[in-house]
């Protein structure tokens, strides 16, 4: 900044100089005019002070735009070295057109799902097989779950059945029209997905439900799409009901609302295959809940073809068939175990019986950690559903006390007095005692002068450099008003009608103006 005022000094004096001189050339041989005497009289210059300031503040601000050209420049830099990768993307052809217009749309899609003989490794991934000759059968009009531990290859199946990968060896046949044969519009028009996250738009709760729909769809078959799945309820409390905004990624929303939100808009498409990946992995206990007597309730209703990818196991125990992948060898995942939940929990030496104990049992360690609650006692046949139930009464019914105590324990706290009282929850604030929290905003009170008082003490040492620190800001907050001063003082120089005023003048100001030019260096 100190350089820019420098050459404001500079470029001010060379413009009174040059006005001086054009305003004597006028004059010629005459006497200078009386500066009260009526401008109209004065002898026109060549070159007088508005054109001096006009070229001035023209040659500033092509500066400041040639100058601008360097970080714009460093972009188009970066820009052009990334055009290569994105080119190759744009230009590449992808094995799997979904825009192709070829193949079948007359397929009937609500069949039998078979997969024979897949074998199958991630194109980043060749050496390591996912599936190595998989064969499994998903009935047409079930409720399917897909069980396994991580990489056993429960959510790639999902993805092939959309096809956004192909098998490397075997077919997948729906009914019996491999694929492949089908259109990939056609098919994924025929697939409704619920997704582990829930991705809402900011726009209305209806349109977001239209969204799941390749065509319009009426108010009513929002709202039937809603009330299968168990959000027509929630909606009509809002005051604007379906017109509601979700807010910026359904925001607005809690995470079970946001969830049945994203099923209605998977049903109101009318879907021949439903799928569930993960849909309720990332919801709390409660909206899981939620969410999951929607699912039970769908499920009983529903005539299509309806997969589950499950983690939590609680959400599967009223599938139709449970399907349990198991790839822990790494050769390639394999089913080891078809049926029910009842018949695969009489199974003890099976991987399903071994993966829901180790679920109940972190089940019961999570609780005891964080709610110094004692772990549950398992028996042979008590479920999922049943511990889950437990925990939840268990936890509901230490809520109020543990967090009255809690926050008394932030009380005593040194980190609590670093917090706004405004920040401590309104819940918990009303179940605390009164004369405790009078006596704690008290203390805090006293506590806030006293560290006050000790940071400035603990500064002694260092007040020199506080004082100068504060002499600097001066300067350079004083540095635009003084030069602001002096400008005017410019303007009005440069219109004296004596060419000797006009040179006398300049030199008196620009001295102040190379010195307004110095401010920043030292207050810096």
């Amino acid at each position: 900044m100190g350089t820019i005022f420098l050459l404001f000094a500079l470029g001010f004096w060379y413009g009174g100089t040059m006005v001086a001189d054009s305003v004597e050339e006028a004059l010629g041989d005459e006497d200078p005019p009386e500066e009260d005497s009526d401008p109209s009289e004065w002898p026109t210059p060549k070159f007088r002070g508005g054109d001096a300031i006009t070229v001035f503040f023209a040659v500033i601000q092509a500066c400041f735009a040639v100058g601008n050209i360097v970080p714009n420049l460093t972009a188009y830099m970066k820009g052009a070295a990334a055009t290569a990768d994105m080119l190759a993307v744009i230009e590449r052809q992808s094995p799997i057109d979904p825009l192709s217009p070829e193949g079948r749309k007359d397929v009937l899609v609500q069949a039998d799902i078979r997969f024979e003989n897949v074998v199958f490794s991630y194109p980043a991934r060749k050496e390591k097989k996912i599936f190595n000759g998989l064969n499994l059968t998903l009935p047409a009009g079930k409720t399917i779950a897909l069980v396994g531990s991580s990489g056993s290859g429960k959510s790639t199946i999902v993805q092939m059945l959309q096809r956004l990968y192909d098998p490397d060896e075997g077919c997948i046949f729906i009914g019996d029209t491999p694929i492949k044969d089908i259109n990939i519009q056609y098919l994924r028009a025929q697939q409704g997905i619920v997704s582990q996250e829930a991705k809402l738009f900011s726009i209305s709760i209806g349109e977001n439900i239209a969204l799941g729909a390749d065509h319009p769809v009426t108010q009513e078959e929002i709202e039937e799409a809603a009330k299968k799945a168990n959000a027509h309820d929630f909606i009509s409390q809002f005051p604007d009901k379906y017109q509601t905004d979700c807010g910026l990624f359904g925001g607005q929303l809690s995470g079970g609302q946001k969830q049945r939100i994203v099923i209605a808009r998977a049903l109101v498409r009318r879907p021949s295959i439903l799928i569930f990946d993960e849909a309720t992995s990332a919801l709390d206990t409660v909206s899981e809940k939620v969410v999951q007597d929607a699912l039970d309730s769908l499920i009983k209703t529903t005539n299509a073809t309806t997969l589950i990818v499950a983690h939590r196991l609680t959400t599967i125990r009223n599938a139709d068939q449970i399907i349990v992948l198991d790839n822990r060898d790494g050769t390639g995942s394999q089913v080891v175990q078809v049926g029910t939940h009842q018949s695969l929990m009489s199974q003890e030496d099976g991987l399903y019986y071994q993966l829901v104990q180790s679920q109940l049992a972190g089940l019961a360690r999570e609780a005891e950690e964080a709610h110094g609650l004692p772990p549950p006692p398992f028996e042979k046949d008590l479920t999922a559903e049943a511990i889950s139930q437990q925990l939840s009464a268990r936890l509901s019914m230490q809520s109020k006390g543990s967090r009255v105590q809690s926050f008394l324990r932030q009380m005593s706290s040194k980190k609590v007095l670093l917090q706004p009282t405004s920040s401590l929850p309104a819940a918990v604030m009303s179940e605390a005692e009164s004369p405790q929290v009078g006596a704690f905003a008290a203390f805090r009170k006293r506590a806030s002068t006293f560290l006050q008082l000790r940071t400035l003490s603990l500064l002694r040492p260092w007040w020199p450099f506080c004082v100068g620190g504060v002499l600097a800001a001066i300067l350079s907050g004083a540095t635009y008003p003084v030069f602001g001063v002096i400008f005017s003082k410019f303007v009005k120089v440069y219109y004296f009608p004596d060419p000797e005023k006009i040179r006398d003048e300049v030199n008196i100001h620009v001295t102040p103006l190379f010195a307004s030019s110095l401010l920043p260096f030292f207050a810096f």
